[in-house]
């Protein structure tokens, strides 16, 4: 399976670390995009550099500038793109596993279908689009078809349109999450935009969606995110 890892935070290179050398055990072909302005100060673990393929990116677009990137010159059946939230409250290798297994059965499937599996999450825009559920875009697997869609998101000149519109209309009728960050906004945008094309050309698979399968999933998140808290703390204290 292709995986792409964006890291744009130094404090959070060593769950990412941990998390490369997890997925190297699952046989995963893996490449780290870097924030331009993190790569000189990052230091790559030796036993990883021969294995891993590292690149850059200008983080003008949060995530998706990195996403954009990597989908740009890949050719492929499938990817789980994977944000560094990964290492503070998106933490959970349950949820990966279940990606992970449910993405390389879709990666085999013969169909032209656009398809996305991830965690049932709801959408900072459910009142314009009118539908709650969504996957989230720090940790997801697209199959081929699904790349392909991705691609005509990410490089329509129209989408600018939609996103100024979008925004426009959220100020005056409708406060998001993120109302004073222009960039934040336009990714929940871009979000929304790729869980909507996909669900009406092909297929949403959302994991978490049963009661033992999300509590299973939230106590593992939160476990994790509580124990990055406690060390954030201890750092404050002791630097």
């Amino acid at each position: 399976m292709n995986i792409c890892i964006v890291l744009k935070f130094k404090s959070r290179a060593k769950i990412i670390f941990k998390l490369i050398e997890w997925l190297i055990k699952k046989d995963c072909n893996i490449e780290l995009v870097v924030a331009k302005s993190l790569i000189k100060k990052l230091k790559i673990k030796p036993n990883l550099k021969p294995i891993i393929k590292v690149s850059t990116y200008i983080d003008k677009e949060y995530d998706f500038s990195a996403y954009k990137k990597y989908i740009s010159k890949k050719q492929t059946k499938g990817v789980i793109f994977i944000n560094d939230t990964f290492s503070t409250y998106g933490k959970s290798y349950i949820l990966l596993n279940k990606i992970l297994n449910q993405g390389i059965v879709a990666s085999k499937l013969k169909s032209n279908l656009p398809i996305m599996i991830g965690l049932s999450t709801v959408s900072n825009y459910h009142n314009i689009y009118r539908d709650s559920d969504i996957i989230g875009t720090n940790l997801f697997f697209l199959n081929r078809d699904g790349i392909k869609c991705f691609k005509s998101i990410l490089n329509s000149n129209k989408i600018f349109c939609v996103l100024n519109a979008v925004n426009e209309f959220e100020n005056t009728y409708y406060k998001p999450k993120y109302n004073k960050d222009k960039i934040k906004n336009q990714n929940l945008i871009y979000e929304t935009i790729l869980n909507n094309n996909i669900k009406n050309k092909g297929t949403l698979i959302y994991i978490g969606r049963g009661l033992v399968e999300k509590l299973s999933i939230n106590i593992e998140r939160y476990y994790n995110y509580g124990i990055f808290l406690f060390i954030e703390k201890i750092k404050k204290i002791i630097i």
